[in-house]
């Protein structure tokens, strides 16, 4: 494991605008058919609202249980969003595109009508067939869209792009094709157990990753070490990739080196590279990358890279490894949005000059969100925006006893992070709590 230092300063980048601030915009997101997880469906629709604009845009949300009624309510109050601006809607899937109803369109469409000089954006969490049979009328009537379409997707959404499936050995990956010279971990794309042992025979290195090829946010990553764990594997979450297991750099503070970026259409969204804090399989959060200067700009060449040779109309993004300080892209994470994409969204719509720390903490039950921002304010750490602020903790989504995710922001990386440990106790965490929420993990 090699240690890097912290740099003094972010590599200069061009800055760019990932949103188009002329837009007026209709935020839809649901999750995908293959999201299982009661996070994943409650998450992902409601993260989008700390980047509603008041009486610009328009929120489409599931009715949800009280938790999501309460996290509605505090961004709508803080946010001095106009009532007609969340648009919920009810029934039994608990999924907007599911449920989406005929009236509701209908209203949508009148809105757009009654605004010709404007320009709307449909904006889903990624393009689905079921998100297209509603969303069809907008479209037609020249709502644009923020998205890729399926076909793009069954091309480039997958993290089987990076590898040969063992059964063709011969057969070059996609990511050989458009770029040979990335560099990406050693593996193989698998569909059987048979083809699992095979892999693991060819890699040859002991231990190993598996990694589901249409999964996200560290979902049914398991790390093996033998062939009986490989043979007990059921491919639960469908094909996988196998891939060597990377021993990581660290940065300075004993945290994995794990860079990553992000784009909407051709535009990098402005960073442009944070490290991913990692735990286990998956990660709490992100800040701004300790990875040194020549580091960053190599990952930002071959996000570039990435970018021009799949030509994307919607959200994406790429995760790196340090490797004995060399970047190893592993994982693909295209055709839809990120976890990092609201911190990043946030931050330049509300704060663009100040550094940020994100972190991820599930709130507990019995703390509304609305008693934990009274908490914030009570102490001067609450970030309130349109207040002219550039600095302070806002919560961006707040799903009590199920999850939440928060932004520190300061005039720099160290203030955001000491801003973040300062806001524990107004989630009930004394001492060291916020030590342990942020506890990094190699594996």
């Amino acid at each position: 494991t090699t240690t890097t230092t912290t740099p003094t300063a972010t590599p200069t980048t061009t800055p760019c605008l990932a949103l188009d601030p002329t837009l007026r915009r209709i935020w839809c997101g649901s999750p995908r058919a293959e999201y299982q997880r009661e996070t994943q469906h409650k998450n992902l629709p409601s993260r989008c609202l700390p980047l509603a604009r008041r009486a610009r845009d328009i929120v489409v949300l599931p009715a949800g249980h009280l938790c999501m009624q309460e996290w509605y309510a505090f961004c709508g109050e803080v946010l001095q969003l106009e009532k007609s601006q969340i648009v919920v809607v009810a029934g039994p899937a608990g999924v907007v595109d599911e449920d989406m109803t005929e009236a509701i369109v209908q209203d949508l469409l009148a809105r757009v009508r009654a605004a010709p000089a404007d320009q709307f954006e449909l904006v889903p969490y990624s393009v689905t067939p079921t998100f297209l049979r509603w969303a069809r009328p907008l479209l037609d009537a020249g709502v644009r869209l923020c998205g890729d379409p399926p076909e793009w997707v069954a091309r480039f959404g997958s993290k089987a792009l990076l590898h040969r499936h063992v059964a063709k050995p011969d057969t070059p990956s996609l990511i050989e094709t458009l770029l040979p010279r990335m560099p990406v971990p050693r593996g193989f794309v698998c569909t059987t157990t048979a083809e699992l042992l095979r892999a693991y025979e060819l890699l040859d290195c002991g231990r190993v990753v598996v990694k589901p090829v249409l999964g996200a946010a560290g979902i049914g990553i398991v790390f093996l070490s033998s062939l009986k764990e490989l043979e007990e594997y059921t491919f639960a979450h469908g094909d996988v990739a196998l891939e060597e297991h990377l021993d990581l750099d660290v940065a300075s503070d004993g945290v994995c080196l794990s860079p990553a970026t992000h784009y909407l259409g051709s535009a990098l969204v402005a960073g442009p590279v944070v490290d991913q804090i990692i735990a286990g399989t998956g990660y709490r959060g992100w800040r701004e990358s300790h990875c040194p200067h020549y580091f960053q700009h190599l990952v930002t060449h071959y996000t570039n890279q990435l970018v021009a040779a799949m030509l994307p109309s919607g959200p994406g993004g790429f995760d790196f490894l340090s490797v004995q300080g060399k970047p190893v892209l592993c994982d693909i994470n295209t055709g839809r949005f990120n976890g990092a994409h609201f911190p990043k969204l946030f931050r330049d719509q509300h704060a663009p000059t100040a550094s940020f720390y994100c972190w991820k903490s599930r709130p507990p039950a019995l703390l509304p969100v609305a008693v934990f921002w009274a908490r914030l304010c009570a102490v001067g750490l609450a970030f309130i925006p349109h207040s002219g602020a550039t600095e302070g903790v806002f919560p961006l989504t707040y799903l009590r006893g199920i999850s939440g995710t928060f932004i520190a922001l300061a005039p720099s990386a160290a203030a955001a992070e000491a801003l973040a440990r300062r806001a524990a106790p107004c989630l009930g965490l004394a001492g060291g709590g916020l030590g342990l929420m942020m506890m990094c993990v190699c594996v």
